[in-house]
């Protein structure tokens, strides 16, 4: 290995990127390789932004910090492209893996990106593992794209994390991705240059926390986490009997009372499906959100 391969993991809770992680270490030390994993849990909700930091060598590492100039960003929800800290730091040359369904040409994506890899990893979850959990097919892909683990070895390191009786199904779920990744190589690319985009979200002492209000002048700021969500809840008020369970159990109180029927605010709910699950009359059921 030429030199020390940087790989940075952003994602939400209840991903599995923190997982994902360890996956891609173990999967190196396979290979002879050395590596590091390191976590970094913001506010700890699920659906809130989580990253992890991947180092990988062929000789002992000794950082055991953040990553702030990554070789290869591994993304597990599109949602996140909004935000400056995706791109911070990117070098030239980075490799991006990145779960979506979208054209490459509506991302919008800053020039430092020379090499894409794209793939719906929440309907190969989906379809593998009958939830929407993205991590094992994102390090299918990128061990595909990267070429920097071997992909047997990653499929050992499946099995390292997720025990025996987790394996097949998780191992299925990253050969799936290894074969359905478009692999995009972007050369000659001059805007952006690895710069951050714009940040425009309120900051007040520091990085706002999402469902805190913050005072700014005269004004509240409150963090919206409807931009959270992988899938929706859909509320038929035909079906509805007004029974208010859905209500009693959602954690965020997305669900309101209002002209003798139920509306679910979308702009706060991150999409955990409780209510569907608890609902006795199937009022509600999930729908996957488009990102």
């Amino acid at each position: 290995m030429e030199q020390i391969k940087e790989i940075r993991f952003h994602g939400r809770g209840g991903q599995g990127i923190v997982l994902a992680s360890e996956m891609v270490v173990h999967a190196a030390m396979f290979d002879g390789l050395y590596a590091t994993a390191l976590p970094s849990f913001g506010v700890e909700r699920r659906g809130s932004p989580v990253a992890a930091f991947v180092r990988i060598n062929d000789r002992p590492i000794r950082e055991k910090t953040q990553i702030y100039s990554p070789n290869c960003i591994v993304i597990a929800d599109a949602t996140l492209l909004g935000g400056s800290e995706v791109f911070d730091g990117i070098r030239e040359g980075t490799v991006m893996v990145l779960n979506s369904n979208k054209e490459v040409e509506t991302l919008g994506l800053p020039g430092a990106i020379t090499k894409l890899a794209i793939l719906d990893a929440t309907d190969i979850g989906i379809e593998t593992l009958g939830i929407p959990v993205t991590n094992t097919a994102l390090v299918g892909a990128f061990a595909k794209a990267t070429g920097w683990v071997r992909l047997p070895s990653m499929f050992e390191g499946i099995r390292a994390v997720m025990g025996e009786e987790l394996a097949e199904k998780n191992i299925e779920a990253a050969r799936w991705a290894a074969q359905k990744v478009r692999i995009f190589e972007i050369a000659g690319r001059t805007a952006g240059g690895g710069q951050p985009r714009p940040d425009k979200r309120p900051r007040i002492g520091g990085r706002l926390r999402p469902g805190q209000v913050m005072p700014c002048g005269r004004e509240l700021i409150i963090t919206e986490t409807g931009e959270w969500r992988s899938e929706r809840p859909i509320l038929d008020n035909g079906r509805c009997h007004f029974c208010g369970q859905c209500r009693l159990i959602c954690p965020c109180f997305c669900i309101h009372e209002q002209e003798s029927a139920f509306r679910i605010d979308l702009k706060f709910c991150k999409g955990c499906g409780l209510c569907a699950s608890q609902c006795e009359f199937g009022a509600i059921h999930m729908e996957r959100e488009q990102k």
